[in-house]
C-alpha cells in the first residue's frame, strides 16, 4: 500500500466539506425565497434521497487520509442534506487555512453558496474545490463563483497535495498541474496533470469505514451520456490485487464492515484481475457480502462462480435500452442477445440482477419504449431502475444537445433531464416515465430455483439465506425460520437482515412482541430502511389484532449511521466552545 509521507513546510488546517444542493430550511423555518429548492418543485423539498447520493464522495475521504498522512489537521463532514442554518452555525466560527468541498452537478448551488459564506466570514483561508462537475467545467466555475481561489481537475490527491504544500510554505498557489486558478484577476488553467499509479494513495480505509470501494478508475468504454472520461481519463488503472484485499480486510476484519460496494464503472473489465480478487477473498476467509457494478460483456461462467463463493450477491448492468439502434446511438457496444445471456448466466448461480434503464435516448420511440418492456419480461432481472437522459457536463450527449457551458450557472435546476428521441412519441414516454419511473420489481427466484442453487454451493451461508427468502415469501414459515437460522451458523455476515427476516416469521405466526424485538435488534446494527419501514407498521397496527404481513430482505443496501460516510447528526462545540449543540440533518431512516 501507499506509504506516510511528511509535507514541507508547518502543519495546515483543512475542513473538507460535502455540500448540499441548495439552501435546505429547517422544519420550523419558511424556505429560502433565494437559494432554496428548484423553480418548480416543492419549496420544502429536501435533497435527493439515494444513498448513492447521500454518501460521501470516496475521493474527499482520500484526500482526508493523505493530507492527514502529511502531518496536517483535517476535519471532515458530510452536510448532503444539513438545513442551512445549521451548516452556517457550524461553519461561521470554524477556523481553517483550507475550506474544500466536493461539487457534483447536483450540488453545485449549495458549492456555491457556501463558498461565498466561506469568503464572507473567513476571508484569509483557501477556497479549493474539485469533483466532476468542476472538472468539465473549470473556467466557468471560477467566473461565476468569484470566491472559489481554485479548482482541481479530475484527480485530486496529488494536485491537493502539491497545493497544500504550496500554501504551507507561503509561496503562490498558481500553476499548479491539474488545476484551474486566478492571476491577476484573470481565470487560467494550468497543465493538466500526469496520471499516477494509485497504488501509491493510502487507502481510505486506513482511517474511514467506508462501505463504499474503489478497486479501480475509469473505464475502458465511451458510453455517449457517462463522464468518467473526464474525470479519470480513458486509460483504466487498477488498484494491484493485493492492495485491494487489503483494504476489504481491513474494511472487514478492522472496521467490522460486513456489506460492501465495490463502485468501479465497470469491476469485472478486467476479468482475470477481478477472479484473482475474487479467489484471494476466498483464500483470505475475508467473509462480507458486496455488490458491483459490471457489463454484459465484461462476464462469464468461471468469473461469476467464484464471484459469488466470494461473497458477491448483487450486479448492477448498465443495459440503458433494448433496442440495437439506441444502444448503438449512445456508444454503448452491447447487444440485448449479450445482455440476455449474462443474465442468464448470472441467474444460474443466483445473484440479484439489477438492470439500469435509460428512458428518451437519441433513436427512442414508442416502439423501443416496447421493446424494452418486453425484453425485461422476457430476459426477467430482479430490479429494473428506470431513468429520464440527463445532460451531464462534459459528456457527450451534453455537446450534441448544443448546451452552453454556462447553463447550469445561470439555471437553479438540479439536473437537465429530458426525452431526446421522435418527437411526436415525447408525450407517452414521459407519461409513462411519470408512472414507472425509478425502480421496479421484475422477478424473484422460487423455491425451487433457490433450491438448485443452494445444491451448488452446499456451504455458501449466501445460499442457504437466499433459500430461507424464497421460502418465507412461500409462506413455508417453519421450514424459513430453520434456513434463516441454519445461515446464521453457517456465518452469514449480515445479522441485520437475520433479524428483519426472523421479525417478518413471528409476525406472520403472530407473534408481535418477538417482531418487534428483531427489528429493533436489525436498526441496532445501523442504517437499515426495510426494517425502519417494517418497525413502523408493526407499531402502528390495531393492538388486539393480528400482526400486519411485513417485508422479507433478500438483498438491502445497509450502512452505518454515522458521518462522515452519511449525513448523521453529530456533536459540535459552537462559538468559544462553552456550547455543544447535535447537528442533525434529515433522518436517513426516511429516506427513499
Amino acid at each position: 500500500m501507499g506509504g506516510k509521507r511528511q509535507q514541507e513546510g508547518p502543519a495546515l488546517k483543512i475542513v473538507l466539506i460535502y455540500p448540499p444542493p441548495w439552501k435546505i430550511a429547517a422544519d420550523d423555518e419558511p424556505p429560502y425565497a433565494v437559494g432554496g429548492a428548484p423553480t418548480g418543485s416543492d419549496p420544502r423539498r429536501r435533497a435527493a434521497g439515494d444513498m448513492d447520493t447521500l454518501t460521501m464522495p470516496n475521493g474527499v475521504l482520500s484526500l482526508a487520509v493523505q493530507a492527514r498522512a502529511a502531518g496536517h489537521e483535517v476535519e471532515v463532514f458530510n452536510l448532503y442534506d444539513f438545513p442551512w442554518s445549521q451548516i452556517t452555525a457550524l461553519l461561521r466560527s470554524m477556523k481553517a487555512d483550507v475550506f474544500g468541498m466536493s461539487c457534483l452537478t447536483t450540488n453545485r448551488r449549495g458549492t456555491a453558496y457556501l463558498a461565498e459564506f466561506l469568503r464572507q466570514h473567513h476571508p484569509e483561508s483557501h477556497i479549493v474545490v474539485g469533483g466532476p462537475h468542476v472538472t468539465a467545467l473549470p473556467r466557468e466555475t471560477l467566473r461565476f463563483t468569484p470566491a472559489i481561489d481554485t479548482v482541481v481537475v479530475g484527480e485530486g490527491e496529488w494536485t491537493f497535495m502539491e497545493l497544500l504544500e504550496r500554501l504551507a510554505k507561503g509561496e503562490p498557489a498558481t500553476g499548479i498541474a491539474g488545476t484551474a486558478y486566478r492571476e491577476d484577476g484573470e481565470v487560467r488553467m494550468a497543465p493538466a496533470r500526469d496520471r499516477q499509479d494509485i497504488d501509491e494513495l493510502l487507502p481510505v480505509a486506513e482511517q474511514f469505514p467506508s462501505r463504499v470501494v474503489l478497486t479501480s478508475r475509469g473505464c475502458p468504454f465511451n458510453c455517449t451520456f457517462c463522464g468518467s472520461e473526464v474525470v479519470w481519463g480513458r486509460k483504466v488503472r487498477f488498484h494491484s490485487v493485493d492492495y485491494t484485499l487489503d483494504v476489504l480486510e481491513r474494511l472487514v476484519n478492522e472496521h467490522g464492515l460486513k456489506n460492501l460496494a465495490i463502485k468501479d464503472d465497470t469491476f469485472t473489465a478486467n476479468k482475470k484481475r477481478a477472479q484473482a480478487i475474487c479467489e484471494g477473498i476466498i483464500e483470505r476467509g475475508i467473509d462480507f457480502v458486496w455488490s458491483c457494478d459490471t457489463r454484459a460483456n465484461c462476464l462469464s461462467e468461471e468469473l461469476l462462480h467464484v464471484m459469488r463463493r466470494a461473497g458477491c450477491q448483487r450486479l448492477s448492468f448498465g443495459v440503458e435500452s433494448a433496442d440495437p439502434k439506441v444502444l448503438e446511438s449512445i456508444g454503448k457496444k452491447i447487444s440485448p442477445e449479450m445482455v440476455f445471456k449474462a443474465t442468464r448466466m448470472a441467474q444460474k448461480f443466483g445473484f440479484h440482477i439489477r438492470y439500469y434503464m435509460i428512458v428518451g435516448n437519441r433513436g427512442e420511440t414508442r416502439a423501443t419504449l416496447k421493446k424494452n418492456q418486453d425484453f425485461i419480461r422476457k430476459a426477467r432481472p430482479n430490479e429494473a431502475f428506470y431513468y429520464l437522459m440527463s445532460l451531464l457536463p462534459g459528456t457527450a450527449e451534453y455537446q450534441i444537445a448544443g448546451l452552453p457551458q454556462d447553463f447550469y450557472f445561470q439555471s437553479d435546476i438540479s439536473v437537465i433531464s429530458d426525452y431526446l428521441g421522435d418527437p411526436k412519441d415525447k408525450a407517452v414516454a414521459l407519461k409513462w416515465m411519470t408512472e414507472n419511473g425509478g425502480g421496479q420489481e421484475c422477478w424473484k427466484y422460487g423455491v425451487k430455483e433457490r433450491r438448485k442453487i443452494r445444491a451448488l454451493f452446499p456451504d455458501l451461508h449466501t445460499a442457504t439465506f437466499d433459500l430461507a427468502v424464497a421460502l418465507a415469501e412461500a409462506g413455508q414459515f417453519e421450514q424459513a425460520e430453520q434456513a434463516f437460522r441454519q445461515a446464521g451458523e453457517q456465518g452469514y455476515p449480515m445479522a441485520a437482515l437475520l433479524s428483519n427476516n426472523l421479525a417478518c416469521i413471528a409476525a406472520a405466526q403472530g407473534d408481535a412482541d418477538a417482531a418487534e424485538r428483531h427489528l429493533e435488534e436489525a436498526l441496532a446494527e445501523g442504517f437499515f430502511k426495510l426494517a425502519a419501514d417494517n418497525l413502523a407498521v408493526l407499531r402502528a397496527s390495531p393492538e388486539g389484532e393480528a400482526p400486519p404481513r411485513l417485508k422479507v430482505s433478500g438483498w438491502e443496501p445497509f450502512a452505518r449511521y454515522q458521518q462522515p460516510e452519511v449525513p448523521a447528526p453529530f456533536p459540535v462545540e459552537i462559538g468559544d466552545g462553552a456550547d455543544t449543540a447535535i447537528l442533525s440533518g434529515q433522518s436517513i431512516q426516511a429516506v427513499a
